[in-house]
């Protein structure tokens, strides 16, 4: 793992010395300075620049592109292009997202004609320049894929394409979408740039306009790849993470650094240091788990979840800790929902399986005594984004809970030794999704935890005549459960079928018993199951406790 991530983290160490060089080009020693504290304490970068993916990669390439054709603009070198494309075709090796370099370049080329047209000279040069920018990266881009293989490059740019315009689960702000939201990524970058940051972005751009130069040819090589990039994933689908937007903030941070060009006397000195003692903060706070970083807008890393989800917040990330901390608390027993997609024999202990992403999983069912027993639940798997159909209200029961723990601000921890309710929606959950063994343990341990409890009778029942290999023993456990509560409902029934398609299962399981109890001429029965599927049928969207309605 560490000589995967080593790359990634001399890019990023790359990248930092670029912001602080075109920083400095722009606006003087002391702003290229701002830009690289900017940079090196935004807790975005600190993640990214730690994790083995292709985010950074792209986010240095792109950044170092732009930068390069800017300084051709200065100093006419041809060295500047050359770099600009060689920097063009490893963006676009690293991410098929690089190609929106290509209109982002011709647009700079367009401008700069039209509107700098004294600065940057005719349109033919300026075209002859772009071309040997895109001639170079397609020479550096070659080796990579082989002039015989080239075809896998556009190959994967189409599997690209159908994902982004396919659409995939997302979360925003307690919404739920299959087709993504507009302002996905805008609102990413406001609830996750640190609000230092951002004060200084709104100063620079006050600055600028105060002196008239906001759409100067600087400004220009500094927004416009940027505004492509969030108006090109507005109009995508895949709204599953701010790093699909990471190239904005290299491009940010540089231009943060004519805010305080400007300032005069103590006010230069003080406000720029109170404001990065401010963002050291904020990054230390969360200090390893710097991908759960949310500013102070949306509550930091604890209210996160309540906003966004995925990549913004949980990868699966800090497994080890949870297991230091289970072994801690002495815990004997675990049910986990776990978003990762790992082996099960990395997670380090026997668990019982909720959901997990989790590969090689042992179907194992915990002890029906435990010493003690806690549930685990990933943040994506809490909110239910990726559950389907089941979706959202699986698991709406554990929103309201205070957690015993949360691990790596993600994993939320609950002790369930002794929660008898907590192991009847746990038997709700394991009999509605299919896992029988599951389900009839969580039944048995609440009724030993609470041995009036109507739920797990009649949840033990109906996963019995779900079976049907133990349909007999599931009507005889029918029969006492309705002669015990008088030919009624669990009172707290409503509370466990929050959505349609719970109600409809319990239904299809009803109407199956009633007719089971038909067969076998117990009326009293059969009249009495008629009833409950009759109640469950007409629950509709009125049910209570539910997160689905």
């Amino acid at each position: 793992i560490f000589y995967a991530r080593l790359p990634v983290v001399l890019l990023a160490l790359l990248l930092g010395l670029a912001v602080y060089a075109w920083s400095v080009k722009l606006y003087g020693k002391t702003a290229g300075l701002l830009s690289l504290l900017l940079y090196t304490t935004c807790p975005n970068i600190l993640a990214h620049a730690g994790l083995a993916t292709d985010d950074m990669a792209f986010t240095v390439f792109a950044f170092l592109t732009i930068w390069r054709y800017s300084l051709y603009n200065r100093t006419k070198k041809a060295a500047d292009l050359v770099l600009a494309g060689a920097a063009l075709g490893l963006a676009l090796n690293a991410k098929h997202t690089a190609m929106l370099l290509l209109p982002a370049l011709a647009g700079h080329c367009l401008l700069e004609y039209f509107c700098h047209r004294e600065e940057s000279g005719g349109l033919k040069r300026r075209c002859i320049a772009l071309g040997a920018v895109f001639i170079t990266a397609v020479f550096v881009l070659l080796p990579f894929y082989g002039v015989f293989s080239v075809n896998y490059f556009f190959s994967g740019l189409r599997t690209t394409g159908d994902l982004v315009g396919g659409g995939h689960s997302s979360f925003m702000n307690g919404q739920y979408s299959v087709k993504g939201f507009w302002n996905y990524f805008i609102y990413a970058l406001v609830v996750k740039t640190p609000l230092p940051a951002m004060i200084c972005a709104v100063m620079a751009a006050a600055v600028r306009l105060k002196e008239r130069r906001f759409f100067d040819l600087d400004s220009d090589y500094l927004m416009v790849f940027p505004a492509f990039l969030l108006l090109a994933a507005s109009f995508s689908g895949f709204n599953v993470g701010l790093r699909h937007v990471l190239p904005v903030y290299p491009f940010l941070f540089v231009f943060c650094g004519g805010a305080f060009k400007f300032l005069k006397g103590k006010l230069s000195v003080f406000l720029p240091a109170a404001l990065l003692i401010w963002q050291v903060q904020a990054s230390a706070s969360v200090h390893p788990y710097y991908l759960t970083y949310f500013n102070e807008l949306a509550g930091g890393p604890e209210g996160g979840h309540e906003h966004l989800l995925d990549s913004n917040l949980d990868w699966g990330q800090d497994i080890k800790g949870l297991n230091r901390y289970l072994d801690a608390e002495n815990v004997s027993d675990l049910v986990l929902s776990y978003f990762g997609s790992t082996l099960a024999v990395y997670i380090g202990r026997d668990f019982q399986d909720l959901f997990s992403g989790v590969q090689e999983k042992t179907g194992h069912v915990n002890r029906l005594l435990p010493s003690k027993e806690y549930l685990a639940v990933s943040a994506n798997n809490l909110h239910g984004v990726y559950f389907r159909e089941f979706g959202k209200d699986m698991l709406y029961w554990l929103r309201g809970k205070q957690p015993r723990a949360v691990i790596g601000n993600n994993i939320r921890v609950y002790d369930i030794t002794s929660d008898a309710r907590a192991h009847e929606h746990l038997a709700n959950v394991y009999f509605l999704s299919g896992y029988p063994k599951q389900a009839e343990r969580e039944c048995r341990r609440a009724a030993l935890l609470d041995p009036r409890s109507q739920m797990a009778g009649f949840l033990l029942a109906l996963v019995r005549i779900k079976e049907k290999t133990s349909e007999r023993d599931g009507l005889a456990l029918m029969r006492t459960y309705l002669r015990k509560n008088g030919f009624s409902a669990p009172s707290v029934m409503p509370e466990f079928l929050p959505a349609p398609l719970f109600r409809y299962r319990y239904f299809l399981v009803l109407r199956y018993a009633e007719r089971k109890f038909m067969e076998a001429k117990a009326f009293k029965e059969a009249k009495a199951v008629a009833e409950l599927a009759k109640l469950i049928r007409e629950m509709g969207a009125g049910s209570k406790g539910g997160a689905g309605n």
